[in-house]
């Protein structure tokens, strides 16, 4: 099987956003192209010294406004937020944005190097994200943390799944609208426009 991102799509993924992913794996510094493709392929939980992260984005959720009322401004600078608190490394670090396929363009304007997932409905873009986390025995081969950057309680049994797996849990909200059952799944709290850092 081919290890070309551009070619390995889920059925929720267009060909545009399977371009946007081989745009990001281009962009990965100081490798050629056959070593980019093995690195995302095979990349181990921990690389120099720290865990490697998996950084799920529900993009709706953290810029905190209904989706009519999302503009790019507003995006960025949540966008800017979380990949802060979730100190993302590009050279290592893999990042999933989800979001309504309203919103597609928008969120590949504000994070064109993410992994860009979409599905139509409520839950739409929560499910999309849940579902990355649903092989337990591959994250734990890939990554030694992950952040989930939403306050739905949808993802408190998979945080929960990874953290007795031995992965680090961080997860990533405004404070008013963290799931209490997510909070306490996680490791760790870290809110969005506020500089305290709650921890277990």
């Amino acid at each position: 099987m081919s290890t070309n991102p551009s070619t390995r799509m889920s059925a929720d993924n267009s060909p545009i956003q399977a371009a946007q992913a081989w745009w990001w794996y281009r962009r990965l510094p100081g490798l050629d192209e056959g070593a980019r493709c093995e690195r995302a392929r095979t990349s181990p939980r921990c690389q120099q010294g720290k865990p490697r992260s998996l950084v799920l984005v529900d993009l709706e959720n953290v810029v905190g406004l209904p989706p009519r009322q999302i503009t790019r401004d507003a995006a960025q600078v949540a966008f800017e937020e979380v990949t802060r608190l979730a100190h993302f490394d590009v050279g290592s670090d893999l990042l999933v944005v989800a979001v309504n396929p309203n919103l597609a363009f928008l969120a590949h304007s504000v994070a064109p190097g993410a992994r860009l997932k979409t599905r139509h409905g409520e839950n739409g873009a929560d499910l999309c994200l849940v579902e990355e986390l649903s092989d337990l025995r591959l994250l734990r081969e890939r990554f030694g943390r992950v952040v989930v950057a939403s306050g739905d309680g949808i993802f408190a049994e998979p945080v929960a799944a990874a953290r007795a797996g031995g992965i680090e849990a961080v997860v990533l909200s405004r404070r008013a609208g963290l799931s209490r059952r997510l909070r306490l799944a996680a490791h760790e709290a870290r809110y969005l426009g506020d500089s305290a850092l709650q921890v277990a």
